[in-house]
């Protein structure tokens, strides 16, 4: 009779308890990406997450900044095929990125100066001279 007791209180308290964990959610909310200690993703053009705008801007502004999007995507894809010794991928989207040479220079120069480890930099330190030439 004891065992059987056990074996019915068991799936009773894990209903208990995902009830409770419902009700405390509801009440204060789901925790935040901040509050569980965790760290946010760290861009390696930025290093900070960008806020959204509170209203849109201007056409002229968003076309500009989809521009930045798309050239900081291309960069780290450049950078993952530099990286990994890739250089067919390499050569295709230098090609691509030529007409956006300064700003790739830049991001480069930027993950350069921070550069987390001898590997990074060296990186950085190839893509810069490869729009250099």
């Amino acid at each position: 009779m004891n065992r059987r007791k056990v074996l019915i209180l068991i799936p009773v308290a894990g209903l208990l308890t995902i009830a409770l964990l419902a009700v405390a959610v509801r009440r204060h909310g789901a925790p935040t990406a901040r509050s569980s200690g965790s760290v946010p993703h760290r861009s390696g053009t930025g290093g900070a997450l960008a806020k959204a705008p509170a209203r849109p801007g201007a056409p002229g502004e968003l076309a500009a900044a989809a521009d930045r999007v798309r050239v900081n995507h291309a960069f780290r894809t450049y950078w993952t095929a530099v990286a990994t010794d890739r250089p067919d991928l390499a050569k295709r989207l230098h090609k691509d990125l030529g007409k956006d040479r300064a700003h790739i220079i830049s991001i480069a120069e930027h993950e350069r100066d921070n550069a987390a480890t001898p590997e990074d930099r060296e990186t950085a330190q190839k893509i810069i001279a490869a729009f250099q030439e």
